[in-house]
């Protein structure tokens, strides 16, 4: 169990290197991916609301 969760440790911050190498090589690119998914979740939050809140009107 303890040579897996090392496994998955190291594949995970192997991961996390690239993706900041990536950011770094990239930052526009970064910084509109980032913030388009925060529109996207703010937009999906807001509707949840709404159906949520239009629905206990009822």
């Amino acid at each position: 169990m303890k040579a897996r969760a090392n496994g998955a440790a190291k594949t995970v911050r192997r991961q996390a290197h690239a993706v900041s190498e990536a950011i770094g090589e990239n930052p526009g690119t970064a910084a509109a991916v980032l913030s388009s998914a925060g529109v996207m979740g703010l937009l999906v939050g807001f509707a949840a609301g709404y159906i949520l809140a239009s629905g206990s009107r009822r």
